[in-house]
């Protein structure tokens, strides 16, 4: 923050002077504290002024004892209310609409900055508590931040690693004589290591947007110390938690109408004023303005995510593993524009002679001869081509590859590249082998190349060679290069070297980095057994994952439909399959490739042509793995049916094949290799260009004229399954949206509704409404039809990017282009609708939908019930969620075990813990009891409210009666609107009655 400014008046000006009365009464300003004229001096008027607000005020009222607002450091004017916390800080009454005060409130914002972390593409996969804490608990931390002009050293947030008993703000403060917050609930909680992060804690009684971003903070610090990123520097990892900060502040202003507000007592409508506007402005100056190391550390890490992104600036931070300014090297000198940039910086900031600067520069220019990102990308792909050719030659030999590999463009991304193509185990250890001889300097093994190395050894199998490349590494041959125990657990399994894999989970298990294992953990173990035979252990295995929290995916649906189809339970892999949209399961690729080929073999064509159906209406490219089914299918005389799929999965003749061509003089070796392709002899080599979509889309970032003529000078040919590809890796819209309006000019190239869907869908992330409709418009008029799929998408992504109003239009006017909706497939949209709208605080909206959906005969499923429930619950609204639930029967629905958690919980919250008992002895009549850690909040709620006898009862209840495993854990927050108790009970029992009656 900027020191305050002071500012000196005379006593005249341009046009004369004054008589000091005059001057006093028509020319001195007001103090906005006291209204009384600033006062003079000797050196004239002085005083001071807020930097934001511009409010000027006599400078004595910094130290006279005046409140000042611990939020958006106003002072108090006379004759205005401030209302002061238990901790002695003072707020205006603006901040005080919007406060959050205890640890439940804030739940809603937790929730809220993880879907934006997820947007980044930075999902935090770990769960930990978030709790609000008084300032004594945080002094403890050493999370410092300033947060006012006077750089008072105050603690607002903290990210915790370690095990201890923390004091929670439980139970909101209540408002006292003289404006005073008294009666404050606290409660002792441990604080137990499940993962590389216990808790983060943030002071509790600041307004939400300064909450928002306090916690945007500190939850950038548990993705760091999430992903590896443990060795940083302070003022790195503070600048890249502030850009996170200043980032989910940035999207408050796109979303200024439809950010969230805690409703006013007086109307229990959202409170929306301009106010809100102003502190989000506030608070990004605070952190752009900011002179201690936070504010150095977000003014160069903003930098370097201005000059690329967030994603490729902490891959740089990741690679560099240096001090900060060595990431901003490597994120600024990737291209020759910036060189004048870093010229300044390094001529300008640093105390280095100018024989270092010039240096540096002259290293630049040698390294980087390209004039952007695209040019650089062909010329590796170029590269990569002629290694790739070069171990499949045999004409070529070794001295040939070796030359390859020392050249000065061999970099990670090269020998990745090279070995991930390697034909044969032998080319995969000539590249290894070489590179390691030559210690070429522009190329050594990290991470990523290793890993490919050992992904080549598994997928050969050669078991015995990848455990000696994992003890090698261990050994710290590659520094500090490590494989996590998922990479190792996935080149086991790939290895087919299953006792590894077993062993290695043991130790995942027992390491702490995960309470019990990631999902990812639960389906490697679960094809293992499959693989085995040992079909028991698998169905064990998926129990053990629901019971312990984990989330099933469509990963683990995959296995578990492989399962039922290699026992030949085909009907029960195609029920597997068909209840994944009630649980809200994406079904992919894999899914439908295993079920078509399993129904060909089996000649049930029927079921084919439905899968076929259903997999268009997903949108969902055919896969290579159908070719083959489909051949069979179209002779055995289904030639309609299959027509479209197969012209899709046919190779495109437009694509030539490459030949070997000197990396000294590339220009001119297409034409070349075409001439001489007419006399090659049966023996050489044809191969199709290497290509990789995602490094050709990062290279596209900075859309310019240039790019677009290398673009074009590249003679691609456009697919639309590349141009999917393309578009899913762009990360910022506007070049997505370049690209997207260039290609469709290419020769041969048309969109269709694949590559519409995928570019509607990067729009709506982002929150690009007109862009979107644009589209939509044109889609109706070309006649297209799309996926149904695309418009459910669209309607939850508006949801992101709080985007209410576009995703109501988008389901009344917009859903009609997929064209006819199954009641089922209307559920689900208007389940997607809701879920946007309560994501958007839009609760009004969001009810008057469910009542137009029960109106029309569509009835909403158990999932959509506990979402809006759990939605109301948070925000305290007990008379809607008590509204709800009688909805639920009065609909013929029976509550889930899941459902009636939700309501003990909501009951809990809101103070009324008798009810939640009622609720809880329901539960136990239905034999269903509530797991470990609803028991022990209704314990607590019970206690505060002196229910004393009840508390005992809950208390010497045994937990593990009558199937209380069955229940959902409160804990996973991804269940809520998604799976239901009795859907994964159906499915569960299904997998487990068919498997284990199957004879081995």
């Amino acid at each position: 923050m900027d020191e305050i400014y002071t500012n000196i008046m005379v006593f005249s000006n341009s046009k004369g002077k004054f008589h000091k009365s005059c001057y006093k009464k028509h020319r001195l300003p007001n103090c906005y504290v006291c209204k009384e004229k600033i006062p003079s001096n000797a050196q004239g008027i002085e005083y001071n002024e807020h930097p934001f607000w511009l409010e000027k005020y006599c400078p004595s009222h910094d130290t006279d004892g005046t409140a000042k607002c611990c939020s958006c450091e106003r002072l108090k004017p006379i004759e205005t209310k401030y209302v002061m916390l238990g901790d002695g800080r003072w707020l205006c009454l603006e901040c005080l609409e919007s406060t959050i005060m205890d640890t439940d409130e804030c739940q809603v914002l937790h929730i809220e900055i993880r879907e934006f972390f997820e947007g980044l593409n930075m999902k935090i996969e770990n769960e930990f508590p978030l709790l609000l804490v008084e300032k004594e608990a945080l002094n403890r931390t050493k999370e410092y931040e300033t947060i006012d002009n006077h750089h008072e050293v105050v603690i607002r947030g903290s990210c915790l690693s370690e095990e201890r008993i923390i004091s929670i703000v439980s139970r909101a403060p209540k408002m006292g004589p003289n404006g005073i917050f008294i009666d404050m609930g606290t409660e002792s909680q441990m604080l137990v290591r499940q993962c590389e992060v216990t808790a983060v804690l943030v002071m509790y009684g600041l307004p939400r947007l300064l909450t928002g971003s306090i916690l945007a903070h500190e939850m950038m610090h548990a993705w760091l110390r999430l992903n590896g990123y443990n060795d940083l520097k302070t003022e790195l990892e503070d600048g890249l938690c502030q850009v996170i900060a200043h980032m989910w502040l940035e999207s408050q202003t796109c979303n200024a109408d439809a950010s969230s507000h805690k409703p006013t007592k007086a109307t229990n409508q959202p409170w929306e004023s301009n106010f809100e506007k102003k502190l989000v402005e506030l608070f990004k100056m605070q952190i752009e303005d900011d002179y201690s190391p936070h504010g150095d550390g977000f003014r160069k890490v903003n930098e370097m995510v201005s000059n690329s992104s967030i994603q490729e600036t902490l891959k740089s931070v990741r690679n560099s593993k240096s001090v900060i300014d060595d990431a901003y090297r490597i994120n600024t000198c990737t291209r020759r524009t910036f060189t004048r940039k870093m010229f300044y910086l390094r001529f300008s900031n640093s105390a280095k002679s100018f024989n270092f600067v010039i240096t540096q520069q002259v290293r630049f220019f040698s390294r980087d001869p390209f004039p952007n990102k695209l040019q650089h990308y062909l010329y590796r792909a170029t590269l990569i081509d002629s290694i790739r050719l070069s171990l499949r030659s045999t004409t070529t030999s070794a001295t040939t590859l070796a030359s390859l590999l020392n050249h000065r463009l061999v970099d990670s991304f090269v020998v990745k590249n090279a070995l991930r193509s390697s034909p044969s185990i032998a080319s995969a250890w000539s590249i290894f082998k070489t590179t390691l001889r030559l210690k070429n300097p522009n190329f050594t093994y990290e991470s990523e190349t290793l890993h490919a190395f050992a992904t080549v050894l598994a997928k050969f199998h050669c078991s015995s060679e990848l455990s000696s490349l994992i003890g090698v590494i261990n050994a710290g041959k590659f520094g500090n290069v490590r494989f996590s125990f998922m990479n190792l657990m996935n080149l086991y399994a790939t290895a087919g070297d299953f006792d590894s894999v077993l062993k290695t989970w043991d130790e995942y298990r027992c390491s702490g980095d995960e309470k019990k294992g990631c999902t990812e953990s639960y389906n490697i173990v679960m094809q293992v057994y499959m693989s085995l035979g040992k079909d028991s252990e698998a169905v064990q295995t998926f129990d053990l994952m629901v019971n312990e929290g984990g989330i099933p995916n469509s990963r683990t649906f995959t296995i578990m439909i492989e399962h039922l189809v290699s026992l030949g339970n085909l009907d029960a892999a195609m029920k597997v399959f068909e209840t994944l949209p009630l649980m809200r399961i994406t079904r992919t690729l894999k899914h439908y490739s295993v079920l078509v080929g399993a129904f060909v073999d089996a000649q049930r064509f029927g079921e084919v042509k439905v899968l076929l159906a259903e997999m268009k209406a997903d949108g969902k490219f055919p896969s290579r793995r159908m070719l083959e089914p489909l051949k069979r299918m179209r002779e055995a005389g289904f030639e309609q049916e299959t027509e479209e799929f197969l012209s899709e999965m046919l190779p495109d003749e437009r694509i030539k094949d490459i030949s070997m061509y000197s990396m000294d003089n590339p220009s001119d070796s297409e034409e070349e290799g075409d001439e001489h392709n007419d006399d090659v002899n049966e023996g050489q080599v044809k191969l199709k260009p290497w290509l990789d979509p995602k490094a050709l889309a990062n290279s596209l970032k900075k859309w310019s004229s240039d790019a677009v003529t290398a673009l074009e000078e590249a003679n691609f040919v456009w697919t639309n399954l590349l141009v999917c590809k393309m578009l899913r890796n762009f990360r910022s819209p506007e070049t997505a949206w370049s690209f997207f309006c260039w290609v469709a000019t290419q020769p041969g190239f048309t969109h269709d509704a694949y590559t519409i869907e995928r570019m509607m869908a990067m729009l709506a992330r982002n929150g690009q409404v007109e862009l979107v409709d644009k589209l939509i418009s044109k889609v109706r008029i070309e006649g297209i039809n799309l996926p149904f799929s695309t418009i459910r998408l669209i309607i939850d992504l508006y949801g992101i990017s709080k985007k209410p109003d576009a995703a109501i239009k988008v389901f009344h006017e917009d859903r009609t282009l997929c064209g006819s909706i199954s009641h089922f497939n209307l559920m689900l949209l208007y389940s997607s609708l809701l879920r946007t709208l309560t994501k958007c605080k839009k609760n009004a909206e969001a009810l008057e939908n469910l009542e137009e959906m029960i109106s029309s005969s569509v009835f909403p499923d158990i999932q959509t019930f506990s979402g809006l429930m759990y939605h109301f619950a948070l925000q305290g609204d007990i008379q809607t969620v008590q509204r709800l639930f009688s909805t639920v029967r009065q609909i013929g629905l029976e509550p889930d075990p899941y459902m009636l958690k939700l309501l003990v919980q909501a009951y809990c919250r809101c103070e009324r813990s008798v009810l939640a008992f009622r609720v809880y002895q329901d539960m136990k009549d239905l034999n269903l009891m509530p797991d470990k850690e609803t028991k022990e909040l209704l314990v607590r709620s019970l206690w505060r409210e002196e229910k004393r006898k009840e508390a005992a009862v809950v208390e010497n209840s045994d937990e593990e009666a009558n199937g209380g495993n069955s229940v959902l854990r409160l804990v996973l927050k991804g269940h809520v609107w998604t799976i239901s108790s009795t859907d994964i009970s159906r499915v569960y029992s299904l997998y487990r009655d068919c498997v284990l009656k199957t004879p081995s």
